[in-house]
């Protein structure tokens, strides 16, 4: 009867400190509970033997599930990682690209037009005649350039876009894992987060 009692309260106990773990989202309060779990098997062994190597085997099985489970939330967890990484290499590339091709086309745009209005003064200077001259005038190329940053720009636009919706949809990966039951008991006891889209 002794032995019975011990039992339960080792049981009750162990319940206690993994209900704990799971609504606290606390590590030290899981460790403890794989602590004390481990000491109760042993304390099992001295009471009730058959009962202690059939707990052993179920804690083999369940250990094995729960680490495959832990590494699955790990790469899931890093796969949002380097998500957020892409976006914000995008977003440096963005900011370090487009203002040097905006400075560039600011400036072509600036010599071509002072090229032009002096070309069309001297010329104009030239000649006080009637007579009709067809004369070639340079081929303006800023238009091109402006061209090319617009498209500069809608690649930069792009690449942020594809690398946001990449990461959200990683982020969406990781949160349904974490959040299926049973994981949901396993990733709450170990404190993994449930992780926030980017929506800007």
């Amino acid at each position: 009867m002794n032995g019975e009692l011990l039992l339960m309260v080792m049981m009750l106990l162990s319940v206690a400190i993994a209900t704990a773990a799971v609504v606290q989202r606390d590590r030290t309060l899981f460790m403890l509970w794989v602590g004390f779990t481990l000491f109760s098997t042993v304390v099992l062994f001295f009471t009730y033997p058959v009962l202690a190597v059939l707990k052993l085997v179920l804690l083999f099985f369940a250990a094995r599930h729960l680490v495959g489970v832990y590494n699955q939330v790990i790469s899931l967890d890093q796969n949002c990682e380097l998500a957020i990484h892409d976006v914000a290499s995008s977003l440096v590339r963005r900011e370090a690209v487009v203002p040097r091709i905006e400075n560039f086309v600011e400036r072509y745009s600036n010599y071509e037009a002072s090229t032009l209005i002096n070309i069309i003064r001297e010329r104009g200077g030239r000649g006080a005649g009637l007579a009709v001259v067809f004369e070639a005038y340079p081929t303006l190329r800023a238009s091109d350039q402006f061209t090319r940053l617009a498209t500069e720009l809608v690649a930069a636009e792009e690449s942020i876009l594809l690398a946001r919706f990449k990461f959200n949809e990683r982020v969406a990966a990781y949160n349904s894992f974490v959040r299926k039951f049973p994981t949901l008991l396993f990733a709450r006891a170990l404190g993994f987060p449930n992780r926030q889209y980017i929506t800007a």
